[in-house]
């Protein structure tokens, strides 16, 4: 738990923190704008609508905890362990989050635009409706994430796994992938109904077994995508017209 004099370090606006342990502490709507937290202690803290807008939190244990409505703009959060943790409502846009770690963390309309996920770790991450335009996910391992209504419009997700063993979940249903890089990305029976791939990158992804019923595929390059037991039904082509089963 976080001692006494962490506590008062950061309630006094004290610009270095590094490795301080602030485990378990209510720092709600605190500034560390700026600050450096590196390889801080922050694991169940309660940081709802904190600001750590352009800190250093490289390598930071965050672990469960409430980061819902904070303000982590700019940030370098890379390495850090945001696994469980509620980030509902932040902003991370810009931040750096590369080979950081959100795996089952809560992610619902967060503003992730032109964020560095490369590398990261969005294992069961929970993306719903989530902002993602323009943020690099180039080999994030995305298997399991929710992403539905998310929008990933012009979002690099080159060589992302995102493997879901089965159909039937609403993984990424009506999300928005328009002009999104998705070369080489693994999507096995990934649920992508009424998703919007219109100008999508897809050279040699696999979309084996993935269910594209009513998507958006029209001006999308799908010559050198893997197909292989891919539903269409309903999808609208890159000819602009409708699929029609054989």
């Amino acid at each position: 738990m976080a001692s006494e004099i962490d506590l008062n370090r950061a309630r006094e606006g004290d610009r270095d923190l590094s490795h301080v342990d602030l485990s378990g502490a209510n720092l709600s709507s605190t500034s560390f704008h700026g600050a450096n937290l590196e390889g801080a202690d922050l694991r169940a803290a309660n940081l709802s609508s904190t600001s750590f807008a352009g800190a250093n939190l490289v390598g930071a244990k965050l672990q469960g905890a409430d980061l819902s409505g904070a303000n982590l703009s700019l940030a370098n959060l890379s390495e850090a362990n945001f696994s469980g943790a509620n980030l509902s409502g932040a902003n991370l846009s810009g931040a750096n989050l590369q080979d950081a770690h959100l795996s089952g963390a809560g992610l619902y309309e967060a503003d992730l635009r032109g964020a560095d996920f490369r590398g990261a770790y969005l294992r069961g991450a929970f993306l719903v409706r989530a902002n993602l335009r323009a943020a690099d996910l180039s080999g994030a391992h995305c298997d399991g994430a929710l992403l539905m209504r998310a929008d990933l419009s012009r979002a690099i997700l080159s060589k992302v796994d995102f493997n879901y063993d089965r159909l039937g979940v609403d993984d990424i249903i009506y999300t928005s992938l328009c002009g999104a890089d998705l070369t080489e990305a693994r999507l096995h029976y990934t649920n992508l109904r009424g998703t919007y791939l219109r100008g999508t990158e897809l050279s040699e992804a696999d979309f084996t077994g993935a269910d594209l019923t009513g998507a958006q595929i029209r001006e999308a390059d799908i010559i050198r995508a893997v197909l292989n037991d891919a539903v269409f039904n309903r999808a609208r082509m890159p000819n602009g017209e409708k699929y029609k089963a054989k």
